[in-house]
């Protein structure tokens, strides 16, 4: 582990004009990657299938050019 002591983690984004910050602990951000273990496994391995729904594409910069946002959208929209 490269920085043991660091337990707190403030996360920050800027969207739309506003900072949304959150806060959360080593054991957080562990959790969270272990539960996205499968998706960051698929792409490192180039295999990232793409799920588009409401949430995913909000703000997206390619989703104009999606092909599967295309798709999903002709198909129906099922999320």
């Amino acid at each position: 582990m490269k920085h043991p002591h660091v337990e707190i983690f403030r996360l920050s984004i800027f969207q739309k004009g506003k900072l949304k910050t959150e806060v959360v602990t080593r054991e957080q951000v562990y959790d969270f990657f272990i539960d996205k273990f499968e998706i960051f496994d698929a792409i490192s391995k180039n295999e990232l299938t793409y799920n588009p729904s409401e949430k995913a594409c909000k703000y997206c910069a390619f989703k104009d050019k999606c092909v599967a946002r295309a798709n999903w959208i002709i198909g129906g929209k099922d999320d």
